[in-house]
């Protein structure tokens, strides 16, 4: 008679076994289903590796008891009696399994005969004093580990008095945390742009024009905190009234710790009295961490002259790089 049941696996069955009014399903996803025969599920393991064979075995001493044997690709034939795992065979020399079978052979009423993929026949005899039963006492759930009592020590004086202060003032005690809190982010802040500002201050040293009646004025400032930093470069011409033109911008690094990617731009004409913003990316290259710190130099000369004196010098003093926590 056909039943009016059907089952939904999540997986591609590998095997399947019927133990009374239960029915075993092992799919290809590591897991082993066990249903009822009206369709309900009743549980499920994980294995530890795919499953290649499942056979059910029965044998007259243990009474009416039936035990699933399950075959794993990793050399492994589990015995378990309903969801309890009651022993396990490893097979030595990596045999992988293609087959089981149990019954009687010879003399022996109980013998496992394992078929493996490279031909080889595989006997393994039951032991007559074998237990099959689970263990006494063992139930699903939690491990009996966690019943054990921790040793926590005792309530002290002064754990209760403080208790009992918190019971009788909580909205102080709330509103000196808040406090607290507050005086912690406001100092935070405030040490923020002391950075912020250190790195920004007495940047410029020095700034020498030559002997033209075109002066030009160069003022600079490092942002960022490092490695990568960026110098916001303004230049401005003074007097004359003249256009000038062919001018250049070089980024010298005093050492190798710096990384100019543009170190000479090309500037365009230059207006008098307006000023010209410029952004050059630098990085520093040296050793994270060292605290060591160099200075940038600023040239603007003429294109035009070759070996002329430069127009203008600005000498930049770097801040301390952070270490980058990328």
């Amino acid at each position: 008679q056909v039943m009016n049941v059907k089952i939904s696996l999540d997986a591609m069955p590998a095997g399947l076994v019927k133990l009374g009014k239960m029915i075993y399903v092992g799919c290809m996803n590591f897991r082993l289903h066990c249903y009822h025969v009206k369709g309900k599920k009743m549980h499920a393991l994980l294995m530890p590796a795919p499953i290649l064979a499942m056979e059910e075995f029965s044998w007259e001493t243990t009474g009416t008891m039936k035990v699933l044997v399950v075959a794993l690709r990793n050399g492994e034939i589990r015995l378990y009696n309903g969801k309890h795992l009651v022993n396990t065979i490893t097979l030595r020399g990596g045999h992988m399994v293609a087959g089981v079978c149990l019954g009687p052979y010879g003399r022996e009423e109980a013998t496992m005969a394992v078929s493996t993929k490279a031909g080889a026949v595989i006997l393994k005899i039951l032991q007559r004093d074998v237990k099959l039963n689970t263990k006494e006492g063992s139930t699903a759930g939690p491990p009996p580990e966690q019943d054990i009592p921790l040793n926590v020590p005792k309530k002290t004086r002064l754990y209760i008095e403080q208790t009992e202060r918190e019971r009788e003032q909580p909205v102080e005690i709330h509103r000196a945390f808040q406090r607290d809190l507050c005086k912690l982010r406001l100092r935070t802040a405030r040490e923020y742009v002391k950075i912020l500002s250190a790195s920004r201050r007495g940047q410029i040293t020095r700034v020498q024009s030559s002997g033209s009646d075109d002066k030009i004025d160069v003022k600079a400032s490092v942002q960022g905190m490092g490695p990568l930093f960026r110098l916001s470069v303004s230049i401005t011409a003074r007097g004359g009234g003249r256009l000038l033109t062919d001018m250049l911008l070089l980024t010298i690094p005093t050492t190798q710790l710096y990384s100019v990617d543009t170190p000479q731009m090309r500037l365009p004409t230059l207006v008098p009295g307006i000023d010209y913003s410029f952004y050059i990316p630098l990085q520093f290259i040296g050793e994270p961490a060292s605290g060591i710190t160099d200075s940038v130099r600023l040239l603007v000369i003429d294109a035009a002259e070759h070996g002329s004196k430069p127009r203008s010098i600005c000498v930049i003093h770097m801040p301390v790089s952070d270490v980058d926590i990328e």
